[in-house]
């Protein structure tokens, strides 16, 4: 009977290291730049944009990839801003800037914004911030205390039975 609430035991174990192990939120962020970096300009109603990738991936001067985003308006169309997604920093211009050069650090998603006959028709509101915004980190807290609760329930559960055998 000892022997096997020790296999039972160490099952357990074996199965709550395993749950936690696979928990990725208690790694650090890594000081280098993605393995591989994506770049879409998605068009709106005044044009598209284009760009260069002017480094190697992870070669720029932080660690990250240096692109160039250059707007494309359409006939009477004038460029406003871009907008960015993903992880960067400008390194060159602003995001009102029509050219202008970021470091990558994670796939980005640019829209360049543009408004008809040269008039915007209300204020443009832009972030001329040289870094993008944090985005909340995903907290596992509750899912692993979760589990260490169900493992050491089962345990419980598991060990009771085996002893009144």
């Amino acid at each position: 009977m000892k022997k096997s609430v020790k296999r039972i035991s160490a099952s357990l174990v074996a199965l709550l290291v395993l749950m936690l192990s696979c928990c990725t939120v208690f790694a650090a962020e890594s000081p280098t730049g993605a393995p591989d970096i994506k770049v879409v300009v998605i068009p709106t109603e005044g044009g598209t944009g284009t760009y260069d990738i002017t480094t190697e991936v992870g070669k720029g001067p932080n660690g990250g990839t240096l692109v160039n985003f250059y707007p494309k308006p359409n006939q009477g169309y004038t460029f406003v801003e871009w907008k960015l997604e993903g992880q960067y920093q400008i390194t060159k211009g602003s995001l009102t800037t029509p050219e202008f050069q970021i470091e990558a650090f994670s796939d980005i998603e640019a829209t360049p914004y543009y408004t008809k006959g040269g008039t915007t028709g209300g204020e443009v509101v832009s972030n001329d911030s040289k870094t993008s915004p944090k985005t909340g980190d995903a907290s596992a807290v509750a899912f692993v205390s979760v589990a260490v609760l169900l493992a050491a329930g089962g345990a419980l559960f598991t060990l009771k039975k085996i002893s009144s055998k």
